[in-house]
């Protein structure tokens, strides 16, 4: 599989200046969407591979990371084989 990475999310201990700082440096596109209970979610278009998103950072103490969706091909079995969770039978 060439690229299984099919979105990138931001969680940030402060999302106002992540988003500015992204945009400044890559010229990303964002748009904002108040989400009750979270606050913003921002969504990125930086105009070629994978979308993006950011967010605050939810866990109290935690830092900012970025988190990386991949595709597989069989979730079932991707997850059994690594030890997520078991196979049905």
């Amino acid at each position: 599989m060439a690229n299984p990475f099919t979105y990138l999310e931001l969680h940030s201990t402060d999302a106002t200046r992540a988003k500015s700082f992204y945009a400044e440096l890559f010229g990303w596109k964002t748009r904002d969407t108040p989400v009750p209970g979270l606050g913003t979610y921002t969504e990125i278009d930086p105009q070629e591979g994978p979308g993006a998103g950011l967010t605050a950072q939810q866990e109290p103490g935690a830092r900012s990371a970025w988190l990386a969706y991949i595709r597989v091909p069989k979730i079932d079995e991707t997850g059994a084989r690594i030890g997520v969770f078991q196979k049905a039978e």
